[in-house]
């Protein structure tokens, strides 16, 4: 993995709250981290599929930003509101 790359999970990993130890010994967060995650989404606009996203080739790269964008505003509303 790049190190720009590395750096940007390492750094939602720390946003979440979750002990890197536990996250690789993990194929998943738990249901309720999934949980909140899904719902900051949710409000900013984007709806996981199954709590695990999709993406196809009728997503633009616009609607990978907007994405993206959206997940960072929701670690965002979460660390502000003490839920992560």
């Amino acid at each position: 993995m790049p190190p720009v790359e590395k750096g940007r999970t390492l750094s939602l990993v720390a946003a979440l709250g979750v002990d890197p130890d536990r996250l690789l010994a993990s194929r998943a967060p738990s249901p309720g981290e999934a949980r909140k995650v899904a719902i900051a989404m949710a409000l900013e606009g984007v709806d996981l599929f199954h709590g695990g996203g999709l993406l196809s080739i009728a997503h633009t790269s616009d609607d990978i930003d907007f994405t993206v964008d959206a997940f960072d505003k929701s670690l965002t509303r979460l660390q502000a509101d003490g839920k992560i």
